[in-house]
């Protein structure tokens, strides 16, 4: 009985700190504990993410799903966003609950059906499911009016209250005024939006501990960003909105995945994710103006639809000549 309840326990622990280190293409545990604790800087944010990947993990645990995908964090990673997003995008109350119950499992379907479609095609699912339930939730959430959306008001005067009640909220915004060249100032927010944050520490502290993971997920993660600034200066796009709904971290996830972790990382991969980066803004910029009229953000769905597309393309080839994909991705 003992030896079970140890199993069990270590099962589901893997499983949370690997579900945190799969954002950033990794199964270091250590990676993924930092991430949690940087999540946590936020208490309510943090604690919906962290239950979120919970209740995914029991649920798949309990229908008989693969224990070494729980562990691995395959099931629990987008149940992160969802759970983070929806308390950052509403208040709690009962009717939340139950909507974020609902919700959770709608997203850990979703994960189960694409990733059974997906792998037959040897194609990642990436943070669809996420995106997926994200829409659904928005788009029906009028209808529940004892659901109680966050407004811009409450963020600055409810929700900020709540915050600061937190002994270490100024510790975590100590350097939120430092006068830091700006593209570094901004790729510092992007990385902290990651957790629906605006510390520097947070960012800086994820950046950091990256640097320390992989040099080369570093490098090619503020390539991606770099570029989509300097698009951004370009196009006369605000940009501040790359701090905002994700929108930065599109061109984060983008580096890493194409720079470094679905194909073997060299010169050619490096100039494919600046190639396509400008690609990138455009959908991005494209989907929002689809379906910004509905009340919906499209989160990170331009960096999976287009990675995907890549990668789909790239593996009807007959040989993998300059972009080869690795044998072994952790």
């Amino acid at each position: 009985m003992k030896s079970r309840l140890q199993s069990f326990c270590a099962l589901h622990w893997n499983g949370i700190l690997h579900s945190y280190s799969q954002i950033f293409f990794s199964q270091d545990k250590w990676y993924g504990a930092i991430l949690l604790m940087v999540s946590l800087f936020d208490y309510r944010l943090g604690l919906g993410g962290l239950a979120a990947v919970l209740l995914t993990n029991l649920l798949a645990h309990l229908l008989g799903f693969s224990k070494e995908q729980i562990a691995s964090g395959l099931y629990g990673f987008n149940a992160v966003f969802i759970g983070i997003c929806l308390v950052y995008k509403f208040h709690v109350n009962a009717a939340f609950l139950v909507l974020f119950f609902f919700s959770v499992v709608l997203g850990f379907m979703l994960t189960i059906w694409l990733e059974t479609l997906f792998s037959k095609h040897k194609i990642p699912i990436l943070t669809l499911p996420f995106v997926l339930t994200l829409f659904v939730v928005d788009l029906s959430v009028d209808s529940f009016h004892n659901i109680q959306s966050i407004l811009p008001f409450d963020r600055f005067t409810v929700v900020l209250a709540k915050q600061m009640k937190a002994p270490w909220y100024e510790v975590v915004h100590l350097f939120d005024g430092a006068k830091i060249p700006q593209m570094l100032y901004y790729y510092l927010k992007t990385v902290a939006s990651i957790f629906f944050s605006d510390s520097i520490l947070a960012g800086s502290i994820i950046v950091v501990a990256l640097l320390f993971l992989s040099r080369i997920k570093s490098t090619v993660a503020f390539l991606g960003f770099v570029f989509a600034f300097v698009t951004s200066k370009m196009m006369g796009v605000d940009i501040q909105l790359l701090t905002q709904n994700l929108a930065g971290v599109n061109y984060l996830f983008w580096g890493m995945a194409i720079g470094c972790f679905f194909l073997i990382p060299n010169t050619y991969s490096y100039l494919l994710v600046i190639g396509l980066t400008p690609a990138l803004f455009l959908i991005n910029s494209g989907i929002e103006s689809l379906i910004g009229s509905l009340g919906l953000s499209s989160y990170t769905l331009s960096f999976s639809l287009l990675s995907i597309l890549l990668l789909f393309i790239l593996g009807q080839r007959s040989r993998n000549r300059f972009f080869v994909f690795p044998y072994i991705q952790y």
